[in-house]
C-alpha cells in the first residue's frame, strides 16, 4: 500500500509534496494538486506522469501534449506497459 502523503521531484530538482487519500479503488490527490497546476501551468490537455522510486518518492514528468504509450516508437521504453506497473485514470478537478 502506498503512503498517504508523497514527494514529487522534476528534472530540475524541485520538490513538491502532494496528499493521496490511499483508495486503489478511486484514487484522488486530495491536498497539493492545485499547487502543481499554478507551479506546471496545467491545463486540461497535458499528461502527468509520476515514476515511483520507493519510500513515497516519485519522479514527476509533464508532457505538454496528449501523450499516450502506443504514441511512442515501438523501441522505446515507454512504448511498452512495464511489468507489475499500476496505472491510475483519475479526473483532478481542484
Amino acid at each position: 500500500m502506498l503512503e498517504g502523503v508523497w514527494h514529487l521531484v522534476d528534472r530540475d530538482d524541485t520538490y513538491h509534496t502532494v496528499v493521496y487519500n490511499r483508495d486503489l479503488d478511486q484514487p484522488a490527490i486530495v491536498a497539493g494538486w492545485t499547487a502543481l497546476c499554478h507551479f506546471y501551468h496545467l491545463t486540461i490537455d497535458h499528461l502527468v506522469s509520476l515514476h515511483h522510486y520507493g519510500m513515497s518518492v516519485f519522479f514527476i514528468k509533464i508532457f505538454r501534449v496528449p501523450c499516450l504509450p502506443k504514441s511512442f516508437p515501438k523501441w522505446h521504453s515507454l512504448y511498452h506497459q512495464v511489468p507489475g506497473s499500476v496505472t491510475f485514470k483519475v479526473f483532478l478537478t481542484e
